[in-house]
């Protein structure tokens, strides 16, 4: 086999792979948040659908009232809102472990937060 023949069966499988991924990635079901406030940490719930790259779903706000939200994950990147009452943005990366990481913006400033999956370690 060329040295031709080896790269391109190389990058079939890379692009292969990438898209098989990218194609199953979800951010459906419930997350446990962890927001990291200037007064320590909360703990909020993210409860989410996904329809290809449209998401939707509820917060828990810091009011323990929940919250619709409606967004999208555009590759790893996810990006809600919510659509009455408090007005939050959530932006986030989907990490390799599973995980979300990201910034929640209030009124009263942007602050971390990290987030697991419901039932996963």
């Amino acid at each position: 086999m060329s040295i031709h023949s080896k790269f391109l069966s190389v990058f079939f499988f890379i692009v292969f792979a990438a898209s098989s991924w990218a194609q199953t990635t979800s951010v459906g079901g419930k997350w446990d948040l962890t927001v990291q406030t200037p007064h320590g940490a909360m703990t909020l719930e993210l409860d989410l659908k996904q329809d290809g790259t449209a998401v939707t779903g509820t917060v828990l706000n810091f009011r323990n009232e929940r919250q619709p939200v409606k967004g999208e994950l555009k590759g790893t990147q996810l990006t809600l809102e919510t659509t009455s009452g408090d007005d939050m943005a959530l932006s986030a990366t989907l990490k390799s472990d599973g995980t979300l990481a990201g910034q929640l913006s209030v009124a009263q400033g942007d602050v971390n937060w990290t987030a697991k999956r419901v039932g996963k370690s």
